[in-house]
């Protein structure tokens, strides 16, 4: 495949935030925090910055996210440009490619390598030691980087596009 790939739209829910004492993990944050993963390749967190967190040196952080994600996106091959749809196939690991730019739409895949649609993926990330004071705040960022990430297939003479490699991290600030 030559020419470029890229993402539009990649949006990940997060259900689960914990940072770990060296004894235990501490729950931050649990709910449903959908993250819009375009802007800069990460994101913070909405709704949940300046988490009040208990003093103390923390050295991971483990988030939860659904196998579950909303993309949209392009990949170039010689002279075509292959669109995302909404239609999936390959166990809705995959969305149908199309060439004209009108038809193109988000769809929601899974990675194949985290399991089954809307599976809990759970990854546990170095991070410190992050030291929080008492009545400090804490910051989390997921980034899931996304550029080229997007990977163009045939099968059976369907065209499609998929979630190529992505390693989430996380990076954090104390305010």
């Amino acid at each position: 495949m030559g020419g470029g790939t890229g993402f539009s739209v990649f949006k990940v829910t997060v259900t689960k935030v914990e940072l770990y004492n060296g004894t235990s993990f501490v729950t931050v944050f649990t709910g449903s925090a959908q993250l819009d993963m375009i802007a800069g390749g990460g994101t913070m967190f909405p709704g949940i910055t300046d988490l009040v967190v208990p003093a103390g040196t923390y050295s991971k952080v483990r988030a939860t996210f659904k196998n579950s994600f909303t993309i949209k996106g392009t990949a170039v091959s010689g002279l075509l440009i292959y669109y995302t749809t909404a239609a999936t196939m390959n166990a809705d690991s995959a969305a149908i490619a199309t060439l004209t730019a009108a038809d193109a739409a988000a769809a929601t895949l899974r990675h194949t390598a985290w399991g089954n649609l809307g599976d809990a993926v759970v990854q546990t990330f170095d991070v410190g030691p992050i030291v929080i004071v008492p009545a400090g705040s804490y910051v989390p960022t997921l980034n899931f980087p996304v550029a080229g990430a997007i990977v163009l297939g045939s099968s059976g003479g369907t065209n499609y596009l998929s979630i190529g490699t992505i390693t989430p991290w996380v990076d954090s600030a104390m305010d």
